[in-house]
């Protein structure tokens, strides 16, 4: 089940395709294939340039438990650019960052990484878990820096810019998730 933000522009359609599964491997075979085929997409038009959409996906949920999920969240979307896409469900927040980049969030508080990666942040008043990974597999560490003084793993504390850094060595984790807790001091 999808959520779709933004109204979209969305084209279905459905009955008998021919095609080859050559065309999706070229070990296949170029036998001809006719199926039944379903299709659900979100037409960009042409010429979109930066244009964009936003969806959630809910799986093994149907239609009622869908719009009673939506209804109680309180999915909020921070940042959408070709930087950073964040969102924030209540306590939760989660960004992919494309590239080195600053969020600002709820309470004057700021995360900023300095490589590409993925980051999820449970928060309370006294504690941040925070989840990184790397999925490029290129980084040596992820560096990430978070508004205050905090204690922890891998966290040191910048008394000039009044921020934390955390220091995620990701060497050898093969994209996998590092999670590491912050208690506020």
């Amino acid at each position: 089940m999808y959520y779709i933000f933004d109204n979209p522009a969305l084209k279905i359609q459905s009955g008998k395709v021919t095609g080859n599964w050559q065309r999706t491997a070229f070990i296949n075979s170029p036998a001809p294939v006719e199926k039944d085929v379903f299709g659900l997409w979100i037409d960009h038009g042409t010429g979109t340039g930066n244009s964009s959409y936003c969806y959630i996906i809910f799986p093994d949920v149907n239609e009622a438990e869908r719009a009673d999920i939506v209804d109680k969240a309180d999915i909020k979307i921070i940042q959408r650019d070709k930087k950073v896409h964040a969102v924030q469900d209540k306590n939760i927040f989660q960004a992919v960052f494309f590239e080195p980049a600053s969020v600002s969030l709820e309470q004057n508080e700021k995360i900023s990484v300095l490589t590409p990666c993925l980051v999820m942040m449970e928060t309370d008043e006294k504690n941040r878990i925070i989840s990184i990974c790397d999925p490029t597999w290129k980084e040596s560490r992820v560096k990430l820096k978070l508004t205050g003084k905090w204690s922890g793993k891998h966290c040191t504390y910048d008394e000039t810019e009044k921020q934390t850094i955390l220091t995620v060595p990701t060497t050898n984790t093969k994209g996998a998730t590092i999670c590491c807790r912050l208690i506020r001091q």
